[in-house]
């Protein structure tokens, strides 16, 4: 698959969520919609029935639900090409083959419970590690409505230039104000305002509209939430050694996708998919 936004869909209400907002997604990029499933049923033994059939409707996703989930899709996008694909095998492997050459993967932030707001399941976190293309992680509960603003968390290391790209990529798209945010356990220090002094020029070369800056204490993560209120998508890279990775003790990508209540962009370590168009 390339060229296009692949979304992993389980029939679950959070993967639905995904779906959705790949579609609108994928809209405003005016690019293809790939919506696949994953059958993977390890289990054996003399009561497991491990025909195509009994495993898709034990885990939700027939033929049926599929067509019906593209019927709902075109219904909202009449525009959008959507295509559905049904593929054996465990999901994190199947959604990272199928995002390679993709423009952006998508996958709902699976795990995560009312009980347990901080949990994030395997899926989403073993693709926002280690997909090939940008990953968005949806979290529960996504209010619809139009995106009010995009987050680029930046940290001051090679991979801010990518992060910038993607975030005024989506502000452009959307279009919506940027915020740049640096996290720094010296926020008033002339290192953490030179980080975010880089970040805006590299904007210089970019039409984007309205842009913020914001360095905030890295010893909390509620000082980059905090910037995401409301309708927001926040863009962060991948990597693991540098002050904002510090301040949240571990992948920052990871930790971010785990505690935002807002979809979360990771952009990936191989480069960045090209959408076909923008709005």
């Amino acid at each position: 698959m390339t060229q296009g936004i692949v979304v992993g869909f389980d029939g679950s209400p959070l993967s639905r969520l995904a779906v959705e907002w790949a579609a609108d997604e994928a809209s405003l990029r005016h690019a293809e919609l790939h919506v696949v499933t994953c059958v993977h049923h390890p289990l054996t033994g003399p009561d497991i029935d491990l025909t195509g059939d009994a495993v898709r409707v034990a885990e939700g996703t027939t033929d049926g639900d599929l067509e019906d989930l593209r019927r709902e899709v075109r219904g909202a996008h009449p525009d959008l090409e959507v295509s559905t694909a049904t593929r054996r095998g465990e999901a994190t492997r199947v959604l990272r083959t199928a995002g390679r050459g993709a423009d952006l993967l998508v996958v709902g932030a699976t795990g995560r419970t009312p009980l347990s707001p901080r949990d994030l399941g395997e899926t989403a976190r073993s693709l926002a590690m280690r997909a090939d293309c940008d990953v968005v992680v949806v979290p529960r509960h996504v209010a619809p409505g139009r995106v009010e603003r995009i987050v680029a968390a930046v940290d001051g290391s090679s991979r801010d230039d990518a992060v910038v790209a993607a975030a005024a990529q989506e502000a452009r798209l959307h279009r919506a104000p940027l915020a740049i945010v640096h996290c720094s356990t010296t926020p008033r220090s002339g290192e953490a305002a030179a980080v975010v002094d880089h970040a805006a020029r590299l904007l210089g070369a970019m039409p984007v509209g309205s842009v913020t800056t914001h360095v905030v204490d890295a010893r909390t993560i509620d000082g980059v939430l905090g910037v995401a209120e409301g309708h927001v998508v926040v863009v962060v890279g991948r990597h693991h050694s540098n002050a904002f990775t510090a301040a949240l003790a571990g992948s920052s990508a990871v930790a971010l996708v785990r505690h935002s209540p807002v979809p979360t962009m990771v952009v990936g370590a191989r480069g960045r998919g090209r959408g076909r168009a923008e709005a």
